[in-house]
């Protein structure tokens, strides 16, 4: 990247931060709410077969955006670290987890920037389908 050229990853963080508030109310939807109690609402089945019992495991969300998916994988027993470049919607995301009485860690953080994980492990680490189309560098993702 030139000194010119601008950091992709900032403007996305940028934007995301600034259009966290409309995204919450009015695109982001309810699922919220049972997204814990009807995780296979939320993940494909695809999904659940691959992650078999994830109870008890801990997992990463990389690029968790509203974290609909978070709750879901929390729902179905996962111990769940949420990463997300946009700390507002993480701050979002975790209003909503605490209004569920959810337990979560939220972490804000670049895909292509992980070292603040760096002593952690999972069992398991997710990313949905669209996290790719904010990521400047596909093969360092």
């Amino acid at each position: 990247m030139s000194p010119t050229e601008p950091d992709s990853h900032a403007l996305n963080r940028d934007s995301w931060d600034r259009v966290a508030s409309f995204w919450q109310k009015n695109i982001y939807t309810s699922r919220w709410r049972t997204a814990s109690t009807e995780p296979r609402k939320i993940l494909l089945e695809e999904e659940r077969t691959y992650f078999g019992d994830l109870r008890g495991k801990d997992v990463c969300v990389l690029g968790s955006g509203n974290a609909v998916r978070d709750f879901a994988l929390v729902g179905l027993g996962a111990n769940v670290t949420s990463v997300d470049i946009s700390q507002r919607q993480l701050d979002y995301a975790a209003e909503k987890a605490d209004r569920l009485g959810l337990r979560l860690h939220f972490l804000r953080a670049d895909v292509l920037d992980l070292s603040p994980l760096a002593d952690q492990t999972f069992d398991v680490v997710y990313t949905s389908f669209h996290v790719a189309t904010w990521v400047r560098d596909l093969k360092g993702y």
